[in-house]
């Protein structure tokens, strides 16, 4: 239901919102391999801020190099100077991920211009590193926040 608090331009943001449901799949971001996935992904959208969280279950094999997460509702924005600060930035978290193994702190992160994630983690290093996708089953928890063009 949308509501509608008057006024012009930017007064209207609210009026674009919309709730529904997307198909994740655990793919390699070198070889996307194949998923068996049983899977299920909830969206909220509200103007261009996109609030996406997921539950995938499934198997992957064949997949190198890093993990994605691909099959977001909708693309996130471009990285051009019109959406100023809006395109380089989402944020998300992964709340519990059974085959990945390690108690490495993963976040998920949406790529410019896509409908897939990927995941930084904190290695120990200065920089972290890329989660490297794991062949086998998974069951993974994940919330990403991100805006659209």
């Amino acid at each position: 239901m949308a509501i509608y608090v008057g006024g012009t331009g930017d007064a209207n943001k609210f009026d674009d919102y919309e709730e529904g449901t997307w198909n994740p799949a655990i793919k390699g971001g070198t070889t996307a391999g194949s998923y068996n996935a049983s899977g299920e992904g909830f969206y909220i959208k509200t103007g261009r801020q996109v609030f996406c969280w997921l539950n995938a279950k499934g198997t992957t094999s064949g997949a190198s190099g890093p993990t994605q997460i691909h099959g977001l509702p909708f693309t996130s924005a471009a990285n051009t100077s019109a959406n100023a600060g809006t395109a380089v930035y989402s944020a998300g978290s992964c709340q519990y991920w059974a085959g990945y193994g390690s108690s490495d702190i993963l976040g998920a992160l949406v790529t410019n211009s896509s409908t897939k994630m990927y995941f930084h983690c904190d290695d120990g290093s200065s920089t972290g590193s890329n989660l490297s996708v794991a062949n086998g089953g998974h069951n993974a928890h994940v919330f990403v926040c991100y805006f659209t063009d």
